[in-house]
């Protein structure tokens, strides 16, 4: 989006965002139809204002003004394995979004290899094939007296 200065005129009185009265005065934006002071351009969550010293990428959703990472944070996906945003391509696997490097065996932690995500879905956790068969085999031997 485009900030150049021909947004941007002297009045009071502005509504901000969350739509109470703002007693600021001085230059007035108009964002996605709304109006609000230069000061008062910032992200809702972590405060950082998002034209100053450098124009930060934001989004304005449901009356709430968020700079993109505090945006990323409350409404994209997590990962199942770190609970961290997926913010590249993740995989889905077992009904559950992932990361690439957190789709890991449960037995010896190495990822999963391959696009296809070879593994074996046992009781809802994953194995690689290599300890999903050991797994196998393991419980067909009994025990020793």
């Amino acid at each position: 989006m485009n900030f150049d200065h021909s947004y941007i005129f002297p009045t009071t009185n502005i509504f901000y965002l969350n739509k109470n009265e703002c007693s600021e005065k001085g230059g007035v934006l108009s964002i996605c139809g709304r109006f609000l002071h230069e000061e008062c351009f910032a992200c809702v969550s972590c405060k950082i204002h998002l034209l100053q010293p450098h124009r930060i990428p934001f989004r304005f959703s449901n009356e709430t003004l968020m700079c993109l990472d505090c945006f990323q944070i409350a409404f994209h996906p997590k990962c199942t394995g770190c609970g961290c945003v997926v913010r590249e391509r993740g995989y889905v696997a077992m009904n559950n979004l992932w990361h690439r490097q957190c789709f890991r065996c449960a037995r010896c932690q190495q990822v999963m290899p391959g696009e296809c995500l070879d593994f074996n879905d046992v009781n809802g956790v994953p194995f690689c094939t290599d300890c999903s068969f050991i797994i196998q085999l393991e419980a067909t031997i009994p025990p020793k007296e």
